[in-house]
């Protein structure tokens, strides 16, 4: 059986499952069109929660072993880095909002090969970003269920709950778009709305003495070269461009999402880093800890001790709630202070 346009079997494949056109039929080819059904918001949401994810609650702590505390600056740097990429995607899916993004604009240009080539890339990268996003999803399971790893099974609880959030993520992406972009609404609004509440809470406890001090140590090649390595953590905004031909009014809605995810986005993950360092240090962020795979978690749990604590010693017990703010107090490990303040006698 013959593909349409002449092409090798890859292409004509490539093209019939993620551009539309189908087999050749006599010679001709035959285009299925895709319903508009995505509006500016879900749009919004679609490239937003491609870019938050392992990228802000994993790659922190690798980053800080790299930059030390300019890892903020990195991410910064990383966000400058992804608008010409932006305005790149941008343009093009404005003016071809058609489905398959980097492969139907390479298509266009330099032929069905190049196409076939460049969508594989972006098929594998998509893929390889999902993967590490199921595992970090798998990490924080165990956090829930800190038990498993002393019964040997923390390693099959990541698996087994990444395995189920690729299974649960596909069946909702191939039951309806028009639902996927629903839930994609709800789970980015709870998702900047916990960040939100992270960042607010959080930088009262950050510390300038000693976590943010000689904080170009490490030098600019460290700095440069962990935004590099941190600029994966905006490569989901520009795969917004695949699903051009699902959404209405695209000239507006897609470029005017993107610029707002990116703006949206870059805040969040510069206050949250900022955060992460100033809170937990590098102890606490150090190569083998716990920080280091899960920094946000490791964080939050530490700026709610803090809270905790200096709730208490409003109601009595001042000097407790002052030796939370010295340095190396309730720095070693956060939970089992808490717990130490949750089990004192008389208290609940």
């Amino acid at each position: 059986m013959a593909f349409g346009g002449g092409s090798c079997i890859i292409c004509g494949l490539w093209r019939q499952v993620f551009c539309g056109a189908g087999f050749a039929r006599a010679g001709a080819e035959y285009a299925v069109k895709l319903k508009r059904k995505l509006g500016f918001w879900s749009v919004f949401c679609i490239a937003t929660g491609a870019m938050i994810s392992s990228g802000l609650f994993i790659l922190p702590g690798m980053a800080f072993s790299k930059a030390g505390p300019a890892v903020v600056l990195a991410y910064a740097l990383a966000a400058v880095m992804a608008v010409p990429a932006m305005l790149a995607k941008a343009e093009l899916a404005t003016a071809m909002p058609k489905s398959g993004g980097s492969y139907f604009f390479v298509e266009r240009s330099l032929g069905a090969l190049p196409g076939t080539i460049a969508g594989m890339a972006g098929w594998f990268s998509i893929a390889l970003k999902s993967a590490f996003a199921m595992i970090g999803i798998g990490a924080f399971a165990t956090l829930i269920w800190p038990d498993a790893d002393l019964l040997g099974r923390g390693q099959w609880i990541i698996k087994a709950v990444a395995v189920a959030g690729c299974v649960v993520f596909a069946v909702l992406n191939i039951v309806s778009v028009k639902l996927a972009g629903r839930m994609q609404i709800v789970l980015v609004a709870a998702l900047l709305v916990a960040l939100t509440i992270f960042v607010v809470a959080g930088v009262p406890s950050v510390r300038q003495h000693p976590n943010f001090d000689n904080f170009m140590g490490k030098g600019w090649s460290s700095i440069l070269s962990t935004a590099a390595l941190v600029f994966v953590s905006f490569g989901g905004l520009t795969k917004v461009a695949g699903v051009g031909e699902e959404v209405r009014n695209p000239r507006r809605n897609i470029a005017g999402a993107m610029f707002l995810a990116l703006a949206v986005v870059s805040v969040f993950y510069v206050a949250a880093v900022f955060v992460v360092v100033g809170v937990c240090g590098g102890d606490e962020l150090a190569p083998g800890s716990i920080g280091y795979f899960a920094p946000l978690s490791v964080a939050a749990s530490f700026t709610a001790v803090v809270i905790a604590i200096q709730i208490v010693g409003a109601g009595g017990e001042p000097e407790r709630a002052h030796r939370a703010d010295q340095p190396g107090e309730l720095r070693d490990c956060p939970w089992q202070d808490e717990q130490a303040v949750s089990s004192r006698p008389g208290e609940p």
